[in-house]
């Protein structure tokens, strides 16, 4: 056991003295990178007074600057090196010991000298502080230069033959504002490198003095912490089996739960399992019932429209009557569709309908027919285009959407008043889709209940004031979803309610839904 303790301390002590050196060489380099990150941030704030202090020079020097004698110069002498001394022209005289005296009172170890951009666009040095090169080609102009000729600016460290450099540009104007040239001033860059670098070596030094004693004081804390570690390696034995013994425990429990997990999964699995059987069965039953109740229905229509053609062979001399009659045979005849389609809905969902091309103008015939009683009665005003297109659906299912917001919009009314819908076409060749809206002139219906108005069985008003149950327009809502549709309703209290719906346009008019014989017929009639 003293044995054991002791390669503990060992290792302690070797592993205590590698964290030792991993702080120390961690310390360095993390003291370095903040010292070369200020040192590139130093050397930025130093560039941008530098050139701060250049832009200033230059506007100084061009707001006082000889435009006569520049434009005089610049006019007399127009080939390279056509000036050979400074005292040989007057103007360029004046112009130089202006510049060499600004230089020289301000005590500057910048170059000075003026540009001007002739006529081929190129840049030349016309008059400097120091040695005449006049007219001189700028070889290789930047291109702040050139974007801001004539306003002035600031060119940060670029490189040249001649070594590195920060320059600065202010505009020569003459007196109606014309820029005639530039003064451009520029000092090299070496100088500001050499203070960047000096504040540099300044703070290393300092970095050094700190650094050195912050390792002492983790020496002195390591040293002492020898002395404790000990003591900690004689429980840590004890403790370590301990938590070992714990460990063992938690692992046969851990392996109780998983087991008795597994069972309860496997039960509730059994017990879907059931569930799920037992809703295919109550589906296959529900779908049976379906179609027996859908053929027990139709039995009773058939014997209605063969009485109806019976009643109208009879009633030969009888107009009104043969009339009455079709139209109880017409009515009898679309129950019998729609209890098909409605079956067919049953039994397969209206995903798999097969969407033909529909023409909307037989849709509001057939609306129109079903609902001419109530038509009549309100002496309802249905303004309706006869120019709608042709779209993407099934008939039974249009017919359901239209005649409920038709119906809807003749029955919400206020009492004494008149109905009046327009329906309005708009056709988006785009997007190769089309927006039917139906307009009222209703109640209306409360802002806060434009949403819930698609929820089934939700009615805004008594069954005493108007009849209904409330799962219309859920229906409507429902067949727009899945014939890739949508609705939305716009409507204000007393005013009146637009729903607006969203159809694809169909482009095959192979498989247009037309009206049959008996339907036109009743169509006239209307």
């Amino acid at each position: 056991m003293q044995k054991a303790q002791q390669n503990i301390l060992v290792k302690y002590k070797r592993s205590s003295r590698t964290l030792g050196i991993f702080l120390m060489l961690s310390i360095l380099v993390v003291a370095f990178l903040a010292e070369l990150s200020s040192y590139r941030a130093q050397k930025k704030i130093l560039e941008l007074e530098t050139s701060s202090k250049l832009e200033s020079i230059a506007k100084s020097i061009a707001l006082e600057f000889p435009v006569d004698h520049y434009k005089k110069l610049l006019k007399t002498f127009t080939e390279k090196d056509a000036i050979k001394s400074n005292v040989e022209d007057l103007n360029y005289y004046t112009i130089q010991q202006y510049l060499r005296s600004y230089s020289e009172t301000h005590d500057l170890n910048t170059n000075i000298y003026t540009l001007t951009r002739n006529e081929s666009d190129q840049f030349e040095f016309i008059v400097s502080a120091n040695n005449p090169f006049f007219r001189h080609k700028y070889g290789d102009p930047n291109k702040q230069l050139i974007e801001n000729y004539t306003k002035g600016g600031r060119i940060l460290e670029y490189e040249t033959a001649n070594g590195s450099w920060i320059s600065a540009f202010a505009p020569i104007k003459d007196e109606i504002g014309i820029t005639i040239g530039v003064v451009h001033v520029d000092e090299n860059a070496n100088i500001f490198h050499a203070k960047a670098r000096k504040i540099l070596f300044q703070n290393m030094f300092a970095a050094f003095i700190a650094l050195s004693f912050l390792a002492l004081l983790i020496f002195l804390f390591a040293k002492r912490s020898f002395s404790t570690m000990f003591s900690f390696a004689k429980t840590l034995d004890g403790q370590v089996q301990e938590r070992t013994k714990a460990l063992n425990e938690s692992n046969e429990q851990l392996v109780r739960i998983n087991n008795n997990l597994e069972q309860m999964v496997q039960d509730k699995t059994e017990e879907l399992t059931k569930k799920n059987e037992a809703l295919l069965r109550i589906n296959e039953e529900l779908s049976k019932f379906a179609s027996v109740a859908s053929h027990d229905m139709k039995e009773p229509l058939r014997t209605i429209t063969s009485y109806a053609q019976l009643a109208k062979r009879r009633s030969k001399d009888d107009a009104n009557s043969k009339e009455l009659l079709e139209f109880i045979e017409d009515a009898s005849r679309r129950m019998q569709t729609l209890l098909s389609d409605l079956l067919e809905y049953t039994k397969s969902g209206i995903n798999k309908i097969e969407l033909v091309g529909v023409d909307l103008n037989n849709i509001m015939i057939l609306v129109q027919s079903n609902i001419r009683s109530r038509i009549e009665e309100t002496a309802a005003i249905i303004n309706i285009p006869s120019d709608l297109a042709i779209i993407e659906g099934k008939q039974t299912y249009l017919l359901l959407v239209f005649q409920n917001l038709i119906s809807n919009a003749i029955k919400y009314q206020l009492p004494g008043s008149r109905p009046v819908i327009d329906i309005v076409q708009n056709v988006d060749t785009i997007n190769n889709c089309v927006y039917i809206s139906v307009k009222d002139n209703g109640l209306g219906i409360p802002e806060d209940k434009l949403e819930e108005i698609f929820e089934p069985f939700r009615r805004l008003h008594a069954r005493s004031e108007y009849e209904g149950t409330g799962v219309g327009l859920a229906t409507v809502k429902r067949i727009m979803e899945k014939l890739g549709g949508k609705i939305v309703v716009e409507s204000k209290e007393g005013v009146g309610s637009i729903f607006t719906l969203k159809f694809k346009l169909y482009k095959e008019a192979t498989k247009i839904v037309k009206l049959g014989q008996s339907e036109s017929k009743q169509a006239k009639g209307l």
